[in-house]
């Protein structure tokens, strides 16, 4: 009986401490408002998942073109190869610098050409025995400035995002474009890195040529492509660091695809034109190279 009793009492007494309580009034309409707004924020997160799948590898492709220091280790047996065939000509370049000091003793413009071309040819050695730590030195600093360059690109510039609905309606509009620039843009740096990749077996051959008198501006043309290979990334950088900056600017920031598209192309502009202009200029240089000798040779006749 006592035992029933106590549990009576345990029953009805918080039920009697509860009654005499008010309720905590629930606000229904904030609630539902958090409902709605975590549907709303994880059905966005759902379409840009899908909108960017085929987008972000492509990105994430395109930078590692630009700042990853580009792999030659696969070309350093070539680079040795290349650096043993030039090394057989030493003997005779020297043989020849030297002989050419010891014949012209007589004539001070003879003599001074000499000794610029024995000069030259011991700057060649050197130089063609160093290419390698030359070439990666310069392949660590482009990427070391090109890193610190993209640090300071928005990571959303790539992106599709929903800021705003005029430019979320372009990006579905433009969506295949964006993405066809974007593979245009990394078969254009895929191209520049396997040149930057052949650059180090290329580089030994450019520095022997251009210590060479009669085929200096074949020398020239091997380097300064190989020099536009390496460093263009940087300026590649710099467009992007632009663009991103001007999508802080109120009007451009409802434009930010079209802002990503114009710079895309305008890197494939400046990768096709710098491409142009070192062809064009070696081709104008060797003319106007042979044209002079053409020219030397017909008053050296006359």
């Amino acid at each position: 009986m006592k035992t029933a009793i106590f549990l009576i009492l345990l029953l009805v007494v918080p039920i009697a401490v509860a009654a005499d309580n008010d309720p905590l009034p629930i606000d229904f309409g904030a609630i539902i408002n958090q409902l709605v707004t975590a549907i709303f924020n994880s059905l966005q997160n759902f379409i840009l998942t899908i909108l960017n799948a085929p987008i972000s590898p492509l990105v994430n492709f395109l930078k590692s073109l630009i700042q990853e220091p580009v792999n030659i280790d696969l070309f350093q047996r070539y680079w040795e190869i290349i650096v043993y065939v030039i090394s057989i000509f030493y003997g005779l370049i020297l043989l020849t610098a030297g002989f050419n000091f010891i014949t012209s003793s007589y004539d001070v413009i003879k003599r001074e050409r000499a000794k610029e071309w024995l000069k030259n040819s011991v700057l060649m050695i050197i130089l063609v025995g160093s290419s390698y730590l030359i070439y990666k030195l310069m392949i660590d600093i482009s990427s070391i400035i090109n890193t610190g360059i993209l640090s300071l690109v928005n990571q959303n510039l790539f992106l599709i995002t929903i800021d705003n609905p005029v430019n979320f309606g372009l990006e579905l509009v433009l969506l295949f474009v964006y993405i066809f620039t974007l593979i245009i843009t990394i078969v254009l740096l895929g191209i520049r890195y396997l040149l930057a990749s052949l650059g180090l077996v290329l580089f030994p051959i450019g520095i022997a040529l251009n210590y060479i008198p009669p085929l200096k501006s074949y020398g020239k043309l091997i380097l300064n492509l190989i020099l536009t290979a390496i460093f263009i990334p940087i300026i590649v950088s710099l467009v992007f660091v632009i663009s991103s900056k001007l999508l802080e600017v109120g009007i451009f920031s409802w434009f930010k695809i079209l802002v990503a598209i114009t710079s895309l192309w305008i890197v494939n502009s400046l990768l096709i034109f710098m491409a142009l202009f070192v062809g064009i200029k070696a081709v104008t240089s060797a003319a106007g190279s042979d044209i002079s000798k053409a020219v030397k040779l017909a008053a050296g006749m006359v």
